[in-house]
């Protein structure tokens, strides 16, 4: 497979940024060619073994993979989605994808967290609007930002379509102007999300507190930024949408506002985020520093020496750490570049980006 391809199928705007600004990001370019050759393994993988495939479900990958950022340590965080209730006579069916995984030696997620699991699409719409089950908040959230299925995607897209369909029908604001109010419910949740990945991991996730604190705390400056900050552009952009393209009449908008966001979050984001900016006319200064800030993150979880360091280190060496020390400053100019780009585009939005 030709190396450029995916960039252009998958990343036309980015494609057209790039040539725009007149810039290399290489480490991007590398983490997208290697992410579609691992989603090209797997679908031939599966499509050899009838063992992996059953009715009704889909194979779902989420991180790198399906933002489109692969590099040589990634891990493969999926979950075999199920949209029904009979969730647990697919056992077997996830035993033999797991034997599969695990003979072409693909790194498997963490023992005893939410992947490499049988997840039932209708338990994820349980908590809209209301109490928030840490897991299907982060499942849920993850499957409309950043995922990804190899081979049938019906099943999962079927689940995408009822979990915004459950955001927006129990949305009253929302539903008392729909061409004019944000979704509240889907905005809060994204926010939620953000907070839990971002803030709350150690006390969410107390089995893995210090592990790879060093990699965490990089990838929360960079990667889980970027998917809250395009998931709060998607709601605030619903007004503008409906400016843009009116609907027929009141009856049409929840339809159109499930095929929107559907639509919108269906891309990777950094393609999301390089629509954004051409449309807006974003200046080229603002626009590089902010990829260029991410093509060095993505530069340094591509290299052995630098992720084995980041990996390692834990929070009590942070401060004197060269390396941790870099990522931080470079973070600081992501960050900054990103809220500069949310005021220029939107002012009201500029509260959604993720702290």
């Amino acid at each position: 497979m030709d190396e450029q391809l995916p960039l252009d199928e998958r990343f036309p705007r980015l494609t057209e940024l790039q040539v725009q600004l007149g810039c290399e990001w290489c480490a991007i370019r590398k983490g997208i060619a290697a992410a579609t050759k691992k989603l090209s393994e797997l679908a031939t993988l599966f499509a050899d073994s009838k063992q992996t495939s059953a009715a009704g479900t889909s194979f779902v990958c989420f991180g790198s993979l399906a933002r489109g950022e692969w590099t040589f340590a990634s891990d493969l965080d999926w979950i075999l989605l199920v949209n029904g209730d009979e969730a647990q006579r697919h056992g077997a069916a996830l035993q033999a994808l797991n034997r599969k995984l695990n003979e072409r030696n693909v790194i498997s997620p963490a023992a005893g967290g939410m992947f490499a699991a049988i997840v039932n699409g209708q338990e994820l719409i349980a908590g809209i609007p209301g109490h928030r089950s840490v897991r299907n908040l982060s499942l849920r959230s993850l499957l409309l930002l950043e995922s990804i299925a190899i081979g049938d995607d019906l099943p999962m897209r079927n689940v995408i379509r009822n979990i915004l369909a459950a955001y927006l029908e129990e949305d009253s604001s929302w539903n008392s102007n729909r061409r004019e109010t944000v979704p509240e419910y889907l905005l809060q949740d994204i926010a939620a999300f953000g907070r839990t990945m971002a803030v709350d991991l150690d006390d969410q996730f107390p089995d893995q507190t210090g592990q790879k604190w060093g990699l965490r705390n990089a990838k929360r400056r960079f990667s889980r930024k970027l998917i809250i900050a395009t998931g709060s552009l998607a709601c605030w952009n619903w007004r503008q949408h409906c400016a843009d393209h009116p609907p027929a009449d009141d009856g049409a908008v929840a339809g159109g506002a499930i095929e929107y966001f559907k639509n919108y979050l269906g891309r990777p984001p950094l393609e999301i985020l390089a629509a954004e900016l051409l449309k807006h006319d974003i200046a080229p200064t603002i626009a590089a520093r902010l990829f260029g800030a991410y093509n060095r993150f993505l530069g340094i979880l591509d290299d052995t020496a630098s992720r084995e360091e980041l990996e390692l280190l834990n929070r009590e060496l942070a401060s004197t750490n060269i390396l941790f020390q870099e990522v931080c400053e470079f973070g600081r100019e992501f960050d900054a570049a990103l809220r500069k780009c949310f005021l220029l585009m939107r002012p009201a939005a500029c509260n959604a980006v993720p702290r």
